[in-house]
């Protein structure tokens, strides 16, 4: 990471960090609707 702010890293951090913490993008989103965060 090191200050890697460009697009490309942002995503592929969030992506690792959804992946890891939800399992996929649609499971996450489940949760936040299920919770009230949009």
């Amino acid at each position: 990471m090191h200050g890697d702010y460009s697009a490309a890293n942002q995503e592929k951090v969030a992506n690792s960090y959804v992946a890891s913490r939800y399992g996929s993008w649609s499971a996450a989103q489940s949760f936040w609707q299920a919770n009230g965060w949009y």
